[in-house]
């Protein structure tokens, strides 16, 4: 009877695989996410865009690049006096549960740590004279998403 014997550089590299498969968020969507900001009472606007892992600011309408987290984004948009904000949250992505099925909470724990595992709302629309929320589901509606 033969002895199945591993060698090191074999077992690092399946070890190595199994971690790379585990976090599939953050390697197949990354943790970067386009967003279409669109507006409602005015054609253009002075927005910026708060997260917790940045500020970022731009003219609306626009398609805006933001770091994804579990924590929201706050949008808030100013033309001719008006002020319009949303508080996106955000949810769990479907590359989210495939890291944390497929890496038994290895990937899990990744894919949180990059953003990976959440997404916001693929479009925000900000009306102007309006504060509003955007984005609750069953997952994300407890005090801890907001």
């Amino acid at each position: 009877m033969k002895k199945l014997r591993f060698k090191i550089p074999t077992f690092v590299g399946m070890t190595g695989m199994a971690v790379i498969l585990a976090s599939c968020a953050s390697i197949i969507e990354g943790n970067t996410q386009d967003v279409q900001i669109n507006l409602v009472g005015a054609e253009s606007a002075q927005c910026t865009a708060i997260s917790a892992e940045e500020t970022v600011e731009f003219i609306a309408p626009a398609l805006v690049k933001l770091h994804k987290s579990y924590y929201p984004a706050e949008i808030t948009c100013t033309a001719d006096g008006q002020t319009g904000t949303v508080k996106a949250l955000a949810d769990v992505a479907n590359w989210g549960y495939g890291g944390a099925v497929l890496g038994v909470g290895i990937g899990a724990g990744v894919d949180t740590y990059t953003g990976a595992a959440f997404e916001y709302p693929a479009e925000i629309t900000v009306t102007m004279g309006e504060t509003k929320t955007l984005g609750k589901t069953s997952m994300n509606s407890n005090k801890d998403f907001e």
